[in-house]
């Protein structure tokens, strides 16, 4: 009986502490995007990518939502924008470093990805996503960085989804 009420006690200590990060907008000024997420540690680090023409990454944000989750939100190519999850499913299943497939989600604002299991650098399993958003003809690409357990998902997803 001890051990249940100390796991209601800590759920709920848990939920209260998730409830009380505050969210708000983020501009990410040079993409004319706006994110509402929980508050954020820093302001999103701008980097402008584009070497050559023949680039298809042309600039990324790094920044972190919630307590542990960095994320690159990078502006690519409509060469590279997938046309749907199928394309996107396809062209990931495929890579010789794909390991299992563990959903497919379609945002509200449009935004969709997959997240999936793959080999990391070291040869183990991490898990990952590819989340892509349009804003009029601007192409964008979300990925994770070096959160190789997702931890605070449900906050980037939010986020993704909220995407303006």
């Amino acid at each position: 009986m001890k051990k249940i009420i100390l796991q209601l006690t800590i759920i709920v200590s848990l939920f209260a502490q998730a409830c009380s990060q505050p969210l708000e907008e983020t501009r990410l000024e040079k993409y004319d995007i706006t994110i509402t997420a929980p508050k954020l540690k820093s302001a999103p680090e701008f980097t402008d990518l584009k070497v050559s023409e023949t680039d298809t990454e042309l600039s990324s944000y790094d920044f972190y939502i919630g307590n542990r989750a960095r994320v690159d939100v990078k502006e690519i190519t409509a060469s590279v924008y997938p046309a749907d999850t199928s394309m996107l499913k396809e062209a990931v299943t495929g890579s010789e470093d794909f390991v299992e497939l563990i959903e497919t989600k379609q945002l509200s604002n449009g935004a969709f990805g997959i997240i999936f299991k793959m080999k990391g650098s070291s040869g183990t399993t991490i898990k990952h996503y590819i989340f892509y958003f349009k804003k009029g003809n601007r192409f964008f690409k979300m990925e994770p960085v070096f959160n190789s357990e997702l931890g605070d998902l449900d906050k980037q997803l939010a986020a993704f989804g909220s995407m303006k």
